[in-house]
C-alpha cells in the first residue's frame, strides 16, 4: 500500500495539501469529522496571516563622484503571523464544543461569532516553538483581539474522540498503538 502522509520539502504532503507537520495532518482528519457530522461550517488552512509589526526603513542620502544618491535600509523586516486554522463552527457545538467567550466551556475556544484560531503543536516542544507562538499570541489578541488557541492533538483526541482514520498507521494502515482509552465522535457526543 502507498503511504498517504508523504513528506515533502519543509513539512508533509495530504491528499495535494501541505503540512508543516503530521500533527496537523491528525487534527485536520479531527475537523473533517466534525464537519461530515455538521458541527463545523467550514474551516480553512492557513487563513489569512496577521500583520503584527511594519517594516522600519531608513532613508540616506549616499554621496558619488558627481551626485547624490537617495537610499532606503531596511532596519527591522515586517512581521506576521498566520495560524495553522480558522474554524467556523456550527450553532449545534455551542455547549459541546465550545461555550462563546468561555475557555473552560468546553475544548476549544471560540469569540461571540463562532470562530476560532487554533495552533497546532506537537506533544513534545521541538526548539522550543511554543515560547515564539506565546509571543505572537499575545501581540494577535493585543493588535486584533483575536484569541488564537493552541492544541495538541494527542491531548485533545484523549479529552475528546479519536478521529477513525487516526487509528491506523500513516504508512502501513495497521492498528496505531493508542495509550489512552479510545472514544469515538458519536461516544463522545453521547457522554
Amino acid at each position: 500500500m502507498t503511504p498517504i502522509l508523504k513528506p515533502s520539502q519543509g513539512g508533509y504532503t495530504y491528499n495535494g495539501i501541505s503540512y508543516d507537520s503530521k500533527e496537523e495532518i491528525y487534527f485536520s482528519w479531527y475537523l473533517d469529522e466534525l464537519f461530515e457530522a455538521g458541527y463545523i461550517d467550514e474551516y480553512c488552512r492557513q487563513p489569512e496571516p496577521f500583520s503584527l509589526f511594519d517594516p522600519v526603513r531608513y532613508n540616506w542620502i549616499l554621496s558619488l563622484k558627481t551626485k547624490k544618491k537617495e537610499m532606503t535600509t531596511t532596519l527591522l523586516r515586517a512581521h506576521s503571523y498566520q495560524a495553522d486554522f480558522k474554524i467556523e463552527w456550527n450553532a449545534s457545538a455551542i455547549n459541546l464544543f465550545f461555550d462563546i467567550n468561555k475557555l473552560n466551556g468546553g475544548p476549544f475556544f471560540s469569540s461571540e461569532y463562532g470562530t476560532s484560531f487554533i495552533d497546532v503543536k506537537p506533544s513534545f516542544d521541538m526548539q522550543n516553538m511554543t515560547r515564539l507562538f506565546t509571543i505572537n499570541q499575545k501581540w494577535v489578541y493585543q493588535r486584533f483581539g483575536v484569541y488564537v488557541q493552541k492544541i495538541v492533538p494527542q491531548k485533545l483526541f484523549k479529552a475528546t474522540f479519536t478521529p477513525n482514520r487516526y487509528l491506523y498507521t500513516d504508512k502501513s494502515s495497521k492498528p496505531r498503538k493508542i495509550d489512552y482509552p479510545v472514544q469515538t465522535l458519536t461516544e463522545f457526543i453521547r457522554g
